[in-house]
């Protein structure tokens, strides 16, 4: 049934449906629809797989496999071109001579395209089955199909096949990623197909290349979805702007002059110079306004000006802040690679090409932006190194670090690694860092880069901040008018005796005006400033000793949920957690009121129960987080004798893992009166409420049965809540619709994980006991239906980390103590779990033979630990393995021997 001249395959397609609609129901049109779509499917599968077959007969095949890729749907695209235009004879007619002749024409110019991309000839004449031969066959039958089917419909069906989940599909995709992925593998000058042919050379890519894979921004998230991790702006976001107003002299051209001396370096003219010193060096003392200094320069526009005169090459500007109190990403050198070029492929996703070759090639080769591989550190590392290769060829790069001193590893090692980015950048990289005035970073820069040292230049500054904050107290306003002189005198002593040290004068000042608004006089104002220590860990011990009892208790469990969160608390959950501690029960506050209205009231309970040791990272309350206001703050709270006396005062009741599992398990409850949720939005949110909740309970106390028993009810409370949160987990548990099926360990293909298997893997030992007393049958593994279960003894042993897919990063934060670990192996081992079964459940030589692959696994990843702590605990979980299979062997020959005299006598 030929197309008219102009018409389309669609017209036809409505047409015949039109007047198959008066014979047939929709129904029967349904089933036909159905069957067409079925058969589309089953050509794109037959054309993937025959076209990936020969193209791994080659040795660069991705390369093949794209030519051919391109070449096929180029000439389907071309058949539809041809037989639109082919004269017809009308729609029930036959097709003229010369349509079947253009028919013969394209599948001959077929094999010559073909023939060309792989040398299919040859294939053919020394092997006739070959998948070349197969591709014939099958094109030149969409060929003679080519006038009544849509073939750029089935060329777009290909496409969509090999980004599908069907078993073709799916072993292209991971022989794609074994090559691609590969350490080995580099990419090369040509081009994959020519839809991608206009790259250039100078890391730039044109916006067509990026329209093809769906847009740029599509692709830089697809790209960067895995490079941030938990809290990654955290400490940026922290960093306070108090005082950023009276920073503006920094970018004067000439800085102040004492003693025919300028003080400062000049900035403006470091970022302006096309060569020299590479690196500008921020130091002060701890408190000195380091951060915020750097924070407000970073995001000045006056930066970009003057770089702007640097050179003619794109710019390119990141920044990390290093913080020590906090995850291992956030004080390491990955976790600064993985912030920087997350900003730089986001902002500058035309460098994906020359920053992520794998990844572009990997789209192109997919012919979209396709799921990844999460980022390896090999990876991170070659991207990185691709980022300073094209500092001064295509880009101009300025980084901007803050916090040397706060990196987790010698300040000597710091100093190697900022060394290697500025020399391997060269002309074409600024570095502006900041640091504590260590002797380490004094030797390597005072005589070598431009600096500012924060605490000699800060008088003018805080003196600003303190009249700022003195003129907004009516109560000092009052005292001004009575005592003039006496109350310039006491601002000039809080400038005085601050030495430059900005948080001093934060939390002075701040204590000052508190007690001004009380009522204190001018005498005791004059007596307490005097009293107040200079030393900035005896000022917290003194501002701590100031705050009312009754309040003190509540600022301590305010620091210490800080201190035991996985990350910085929200608003809403700092709130949530002083509910709980007050008695209010989660359901009960599920209808959270906004976020202003809890902003305003937890910034109240901040001021008046930490006194400024901790407070909100950001002036507005959407999105702002609770945290130490300083490095010092953290300093100050960890100290044992601190950590000590908070604990006096909170009780042995108090739990802060406790209060903030059930923070976390809150967020799966129903609205009150609504049948919406409270919580995640997606499968996404759910799986990262999985991880946070699962976290927290394995730091519950192991020692008080009060606790256990509100853990396993908040626990079990979760998983009945998560199981409603989509209809569709209605005919699976709800874990395994999370990504478990995807599952690609050592051991069971796409095994089931029930929620007692998941808090094995997190090694809630509490819970364990609990539930495993209440019904034993959950130690046992089960299998029906040809569908695996985890088994318990693998999750306890490999835990969180082993059951995910190996590309997986698994999250520091996430990581359990091994001593914990070892608690639970020992203990499911005592009850009598072995791999798979419990004892007695199977032969015994199919146990043996459990036992043994088991025990090359514990092997391989004793081999693959990364610290000593960890292998330590492998060799101990082989021990017990010995111990207690020793006493299975034993037991179970006893039980032979004894049978065997039952049935002789």
């Amino acid at each position: 049934m030929p197309v008219r001249p102009g018409g389309s395959k669609s017209d036809l397609y409505a047409k015949t449906t039109a007047l198959l609609g008066g014979i047939w129901n929709a129904d029967e049109i349904g089933r036909i629809k159905r069957r067409l779509e079925s058969l589309r499917s089953t050509m794109g599968n037959a054309l993937l797989s025959c076209l990936w077959e020969n193209s791994r007969r080659t040795n660069r095949f991705e390369h093949e496999f794209d030519g051919q890729m391109q070449a096929v749907i180029d000439l389907l695209k071309k058949i539809d071109d041809q037989t639109l235009s082919a004269p017809t004879t009308g729609i029930s007619g036959d097709s003229s001579s010369a349509s079947a002749q253009a028919t013969e024409s394209t599948a001959e110019d077929l094999a010559i395209n073909l023939s060309r991309v792989s040398q299919v000839e040859t294939l053919v004449a020394r092997d006739s089955h070959s998948s070349s031969e197969r591709i014939m066959r099958v094109l030149k039958s969409l060929v003679r199909a080519g006038q009544s089917v849509s073939l750029s419909t089935i060329a777009n069906e290909v496409v969509q096949t090999l980004n599908g989940n069907s078993v073709p599909a799916t072993r292209v995709y991971e022989d794609i990623l074994s090559v691609l992925w590969d350490e080995e593998w580099k990419p090369d000058d040509d081009s994959f197909s020519s839809a991608f042919a206009d790259n250039s050379d100078d890391a730039t890519t044109s916006l067509s290349a990026f329209n093809v894979l769906g847009g740029s921004k599509i692709v830089s998230a697809v790209v960067t979805m895995d490079l941030p991790f938990p809290a990654f702006r955290a400490r940026e976001e922290a960093v306070a702007e108090t005082f950023a107003s009276t920073y503006s002299w920094v970018f004067n051209r000439e800085a102040r002059v004492v003693d025919g001396k300028p003080l400062w370096s000049s900035f403006p003219a470091w970022l302006e110079q096309r060569s020299g010193a590479p690196i500008y060096w921020v130091t002060g003392k701890p408190g000195s306004g380091k951060s915020t200094m750097m924070k407000f320069i970073q995001g000045h526009s006056a930066v970009v000006q003057h770089l702007g005169k640097w050179g003619d090459l794109p710019l390119v500007v990141a920044a990390y802040y290093a913080w020590n109190p906090g995850f291992s990403l956030q004080k390491s050198f990955e976790g600064l690679k993985r912030t920087i070029l997350f900003q730089v492929l986001t902002r500058h996703p035309q460098l994906i090409p020359k920053l992520a070759p794998r990844r572009w090639a990997l789209f192109q080769l997919m012919r979209r932006a396709s799921k990844c591989p999460q980022w390896a550190t090999m990876e991170i590392e070659e991207s990185f190194s691709a980022l300073l290769s094209e500092a001064g060829k295509s880009i101009r790069l300025a980084l901007f670090i803050d916090g040397l001193d706060e990196f987790d590893v010698a300040p000597v090692k710091v100093l190697e690694m900022v060394d290697a980015i500025a020399r391997k950048g060269g002309d074409g990289i600024k570095l502006c860092v900041a640091s504590r005035p260590w002797t380490e970073f004094d030797d390597a820069y005072r005589d070598t880069a431009p600096a500012l040292h924060m605490h000699l230049l800060t008088m003018e500054d805080i003196t600003a901040y303190v009249g700022k904050k003195f003129d907004g107290c009516r109560a000092v306003t009052e005292i001004r008018h009575i005592y003039p002189d006496r109350a310039r005198q006491l601002e000039e002593g809080v400038v005085r005796k601050a030495s430059g040290i900005f948080i001093w004068v934060t939390l002075v000042v701040g204590a000052l005006v508190e007690s001004a608004t009380e009522g204190s006089s001018i005498a005791e104002l004059e007596a307490m400033l005097d009293a107040l220590p200079e030393d900035i860990r005896v000022l917290y011990d003194a501002i701590w000793a100031r705050i009312l009892p009754r309040t003190r208790r509540d600022g301590a469990a305010m620091i210490q949920l800080v201190l035991a969160a996985r990350k910085p608390l929200s608003i809403v959950e700092m709130w949530r957690a002083s509910e709980i501690r007050a008695g209010t029960q989660p359901v009960a506050m599920a209808n959270t009121p906004g976020d202003e209205w809890v902003g305003s009231a937890v910034r109240r309970r901040l001021a008046s129960q930490t006194r400024g040791i901790l407070d909100l990272t950001s002036e507005t309350y959407v999105g702002s987080r609770i945290d130490f206001t300083h490095r010092t703050a953290h300093d100050w709270s960890v100290q044992p004798e601190v950590i000590q006396g908070m604990r006096a005062l909170l009780g042995p009741e108090f739990d802060p893992a406790l209060i903030l599992l059930k923070v976390t398990a809150a967020k799966m409850m129903f609205r009150q009166g609504t049948n919406s949720w409270l919580g995640p939005s997606s499968l996404g949110e759910l799986w990262k409420t999985m991880e946070d909740t699962m976290w927290y309970a394995s730091n519950v106390r192991d020692d008080d049965a009060t606790d256990t028993a509100a853990l396993v009810k908040t626990l079990d409370a979760f998983d009945d809540s998560a199981q409603q949160w989509d209809v569709a987990f209605s005919n699976k548990h709800w874990l395994n619709w999370l990504g478990w099926d995807t599952w690609s360990g050592t051991y069971r293909q796409n095994p089931t994980l029930t929620f007692f298997g998941l808090a094995v893997q997190f090694s809630v030992l509490p819970y364990i006991r609990a539930k495993a007393l209440a019904n034993p049958r959950l130690l046992v593994y089960k299998s029906h239906k040809h569908e695996f279960s985890v088994p318990i003894l693998e999750c306890a042993i490999f835990g969180y980390r082993r059951l995910n897919p190996e590309s997986w990063t698994y999250p520091e934060s996430l990581r359990i103590p091994p001593e914990r670990r070892l608690k639970t192996v020992r203990f499911l081992f005592s009850k009598g779990v072995r791999q798979q079964w419990v004892a007695g459940g199977m032969q015994v030589s199919k146990s043996l033979r459990e036992v043994r692959r088991l025990r090359v696994a514990i092997q391989e990843e004793t081999a693959k630990a990364d610290n000593p702590e960890l292998e330590a605990y492998f060799n101990d979980v082989l021990n017990c393995l010995d111990q207690f299979d020793i006493k299975s062997a034993m037991s179970h020959l006893s039980l032979k021997v004894r049978s065997a005299f039952v049935k002789s006598g």
